[in-house]
């Protein structure tokens, strides 16, 4: 594609972004269908679960990159505590948007399972 590094990221990075992007775009737009075709409580859970996704992205995608970008500021004192600080807003942001998903669609398939007549997962 011909991407060149900057801002602190590398060529790499931007490629990584369009296609993470890319990939957003196409499952967003399914989702959009299938809450557009879905009853209404499974509309409110298909929008919440939007939610999620779109969170994950900003913390998986964009906190990601300005993480990349701090590195270069390890040199100092200061620079390590933003760096960290970033990381750790980055990972811990992953991680509690992915766990809310993973609840949430969980929980969907037990509501689903409890409204047929199942107290087990299994189809």
């Amino acid at each position: 594609l011909g991407l060149r590094g900057a801002f602190g990221l590398r060529a790499k990075d931007f490629g990584e972004i369009l296609y993470f992007a890319a990939l957003g775009f196409v499952a967003m737009g399914l989702i959009f269908l299938s809450v557009r075709r879905s009853g209404t409580i499974h509309a409110e859970f298909g929008r919440l679960y939007v939610l999620l996704l779109i969170a994950l992205a900003v913390f998986g995608g964009v906190a990601d990159a300005v993480h990349m970008m701090t590195l270069s500021l390890r040199e100092t004192e200061a620079g390590r505590a933003v760096d960290f600080a970033v990381g750790l807003i980055e990972d811990g942001g992953e991680m509690i948007a992915a766990s809310a998903a993973v609840s949430l669609a969980v929980g969907v398939r037990l509501h689903v399972g409890a409204r047929r007549g199942r107290t087990t997962g299994t189809p």
